[in-house]
């Protein structure tokens, strides 16, 4: 699927190539595939001499995604932190009542 110029469909599963020609501004492609339930969907974007504006946007926008991956991935190290934690006092926790019962 291509698309280009300033209209675009980008709802998943229902974009479809434009008939327009292809203008030299801002391209979108995407190429996907379903096998039974599983979907996969491949998509980018290309700009052809953008506007300062245009710049702009796109470096804010890959500064939130940027900003929002590092913060799933902290998040992902916390996760880690507290499952081993939980794991370490599951188990001194069984070992001292073990030791208790053992004093009876």
């Amino acid at each position: 699927m291509f698309q280009s110029g300033s209209t675009f469909d980008l709802r998943v599963g229902q974009a479809e190539s434009s008939s327009s020609e292809l203008s030299l501004s801002t391209i979108i492609y995407s190429l996907g595939s379903r096998f039974k339930h599983y979907c996969a969907d491949l998509a980018r974007t290309l700009f052809v001499e953008p506007s300062a504006a245009v710049q702009e946007d796109y470096e804010a926008l890959l500064a939130a995604q940027t900003a929002a991956i590092e913060v799933l991935f902290l998040l992902i190290l916390l996760f880690g932190l507290c499952r081993v934690i939980f794991i370490l006092g599951t188990q001194t926790w069984r070992a001292f009542l073990g030791s208790l019962q053992g004093r009876k």
